[in-house]
Order: structure tokens, then C-alpha cells, then sequence
């Protein structure tokens, strides 16, 4: 999975989507139905605008446990990608009454209200995600769902941010950690 999502950071979606199914296929075998690994999967679908495949991919995440939070990020997607913006907020709304402070989990709120046109909530939640340890520079500099507030000056202060705190993290850890975070080495 960390491979895949490594790829997804990098803007490689197909080499994501390659990576993630030989993963995905592994962890069927054992019988592991991971909302947050088949939402991994099915993210490249959405970067390569297959939508089919990211819906069929959403929607046996949120037959597995609808009530899971990944799973509602997944439904939500679609329901963005396909234009139901009444039932992609109400979902919304789900997900903000439960606090999440997972840093990357808060990220997906900077691609939702993008696609809702509410810039300001989007920038806020790209600077929480970037605050709490999503710092994934690359990523977040050429992130097609978040285009929209990419010329925003707050974005690029955040994003001057993610790639300190990126960078400091490499120098802490060492190159190899370049891989998972979507560095080139």
C-alpha cells in the first residue's frame, strides 16, 4: 500500500494504480478489507478521471462499513466527481461533526471544498493538514483537485511551510524515507 500511495504523491497514477491492485490483491487473499487501503485504490481512478472504476472501487469500500470514515470520504468523491453536491455535503457535514485531526484524512477537506468552491475552508484545511504533519511537498504543489485555490497567496505560504517541514524530515530520517513521501531520490 505505501508503495502505491507513494506513487499517488508523485502524480504517477498509473504506476499507483499498478501497485496498489498487486497490493490490493494480496490483501483479499488474506481476507484484510482496510477502508483507508480500498480508498487508496481507488484515488488513482479519480487522478486518471476513470470514474467507473473509482465508483465501483467507493462503493464495495462503503458496502464493507458505511459508517467508516474513509468509506464516506470515498462516497463523497463520486458524488463531487459527478456533479451531486446536495448529498456530497450533506456527507461533508458528516465528517465535520466527527473532528477529525488525522493530518492527511483533514487533506481530502482541502480536495472537497475545492470542488464545492469554498476556497477559504479549503485553504484552511490544507494549512491544518500541512500544521498537524501532511507535509508532502510535491504532492501538494501539483494536486489537480486542488488547483482551484493553487494562486491563493495563503496556499503558497503553506506550501513554502510543507516543503520545510518536508525537507527537515528528510534530513532527520535519512533518504530512504524520500521514497514514501513522493521525493524523487
Amino acid at each position: 500500500g505505501l508503495g502505491g500511495k507513494a506513487m499517488i504523491y508523485k502524480g504517477d497514477y498509473l504506476a499507483a494504480k499498478d501497485m496498489i491492485n498487486r497490493g490490493i490483491n494480496v490483501y483479499a487473499e488474506k481476507g484484510r478489507t482496510d477502508p483507508v487501503a480500498i480508498v487508496y485504490e481507488g484515488m488513482p481512478y479519480l487522478y486518471l478521471n476513470d470514474i467507473e472504476n473509482a465508483k465501483r472501487v467507493f462503493n464495495r469500500v462503503y458496502e464493507i462499513d458505511p459508517e467508516n470514515s474513509w468509506s464516506i470520504i470515498g462516497k463523497t468523491y463520486i458524488e463531487l466527481i459527478t456533479g451531486q453536491f446536495t448529498s456530497a455535503r450533506n456527507r461533508i457535514n458528516i465528517l465535520e461533526k466527527r473532528q477529525i485531526h488525522d493530518s492527511e484524512m483533514v487533506y481530502r477537506f482541502a480536495h472537497f471544498y475545492s470542488f464545492l468552491g469554498e476556497f477559504d475552508k479549503a485553504i484552511d484545511a490544507l494549512e491544518y493538514s500541512v500544521e498537524e504533519g501532511f507535509f508532502c511537498y510535491s504532492y501538494i504543489a501539483s494536486d489537480p483537485f486542488t488547483k482551484p485555490i493553487h494562486n491563493n497567496p495563503r496556499f503558497k505560504s503553506i506550501l513554502e511551510k510543507a516543503k520545510i517541514r518536508q525537507e527537515l524530515y528528510v534530513k532527520r530520517f535519512g533518504a530512504e524515507i524520500k521514497s514514501l513521501i513522493g521525493m524523487p531520490s
